[in-house]
């Protein structure tokens, strides 16, 4: 009650410590009928232990559901006054479907995830401790706090700079809940955190980040929502849909990391496709290649022999011959406009060139939509 006060002080758990209540099925099933007097603390006690061991597997996996039935946990609120957990770390602190009067975790340390579905935290006017989640931490890299699309408030919990090393999602997916667009649900939700972390953070570069690492995450949970419905459609239109959504999802995963440090990946993509149509000119066009270059640089008329870093020689060697396909390839792959002299290439060249300018073209506007806007230098410069 409202006169009770815990105080928790330099502990260290090396499992669950739990405040919330989120009972699955079976178990409310097994002991939801009335245990007589006679038995009543053997009830309680195997209850108990029961709940004790499904904390121990709650976190081991996340859920994710192929219909519409699903054995959700049950939302049972449980109301805690003037807890107070100070100096302590977890590997799982359990908040789930708490409500929490006047309680404070400070100088809290969570190695693996926490469960704030459900959670709610309110404060009187006397209250003087720390608020919600403002003074925990992760201090690895890969912590996780798992939050419900309907009831999680980034600005109520009071999230701090530890947002740049962790991931926030539910626990248990639905991807085919008949009443709620999960889609729409995802979105809402992340957008949500990005505007938290504008308005929470001064440091433009920080908040950058963050707005990509959310975005990333959305990404992650939309495509993983159409892979789940391309192995379990519901009809032709929602197959050919998520086929279409998913791969484009993996395209800009694989290319940009849909923005979240994804300069390596954009990198070596460029490099990649420069050389595989560099090595197709060389062994498909490279007369035809190195004719262009002939006719483009070495001007007859301007007696081009007298210009020796001008002259592009017919054949001089496997490698120099192939330094002329890749520079040819470079010179299409970075030009944004397709020179008239392409077309009158012979048909089988131009094809390619068309191919590989399309490529360049799709790159150039991948990294101006997905990462220019992560470099302040060139977010000033191009206004993005």
């Amino acid at each position: 009650n409202d006169k009770t006060r815990i105080t928790i002080e330099r502990c260290k758990f090396k499992g669950v410590l739990s405040f919330g209540k989120s009972i699955p099925q079976y178990i409310f099933k097994k002991f939801h009928n009335t245990a007589t007097i006679s038995n009543y603390l053997d009830h309680i006690y195997q209850y108990a232990t029961c709940y004790s061991n499904f904390l121990k597997n709650k976190y081991a996996e996340e859920y994710y559901t192929r219909d519409d039935s699903i054995e959700n946990f049950i939302p049972s609120t449980r109301l805690l006054y003037n807890v107070e957990v100070v100096h302590t770390r977890a590997c799982i602190l359990d908040l789930a479907n708490a409500n929490m009067k006047d309680c404070s975790l400070e100088d809290v340390a969570i190695t693996k995830c926490l469960d704030v579905t459900g959670a709610g935290f309110s404060y009187s006017s006397t209250f003087m401790g720390k608020q919600a989640l403002e003074d925990i931490d992760f201090p690895n890299m890969n912590g996780v706090i798992y939050a419900s699309y309907k009831t999680f408030s980034a600005e109520a919990l009071k999230l701090n700079i530890y947002l740049e090393k962790i991931m926030i999602h539910p626990l248990v997916h639905n991807y085919f809940d008949s009443t709620s667009d999960f889609v729409q649900d995802n979105s809402n939700f992340y957008n949500m955190i990005k505007d938290y972390a504008a308005k929470k953070f001064t440091n433009e570069g920080m908040v950058t980040t963050l707005k990509s690492r959310y975005e990333h995450e959305r990404a992650q949970w939309e495509r993983s929502f159409h892979g789940a419905h391309i192995a379990h459609s519901n009809g032709a239109g929602d197959f050919f849909t998520s086929i279409f959504q998913w791969t484009l999802s993996w395209f800009l995963e694989i290319t940009v990391s849909t923005g979240y440090k994804g300069e390596w990946k954009f990198g070596l993509w460029v490099v990649f496709l420069i050389l595989f149509f560099s090595c197709i000119f060389y062994f498909r066009h490279k007369e035809a290649v190195i004719d262009y270059l002939n006719a483009k640089f070495n001007d007859i008329t301007d007696k081009a022999e007298n210009y020796e870093t001008l002259k592009v020689q017919r054949t001089f060697g496997g490698f120099r011959d192939f330094m002329h396909c890749l520079w040819f390839s470079c010179m299409v792959f970075v030009d944004p406009r397709l020179p008239i002299s392409f077309f009158k290439l012979r048909v089988g060249l131009f094809g390619l060139v068309l191919a590989e300018w399309l490529c360049g073209l799709t790159a150039i506007l991948l990294f101006l939509i997905f990462l220019a806007s992560n470099y302040p230098f060139i977010h000033s410069i191009i206004g993005i």
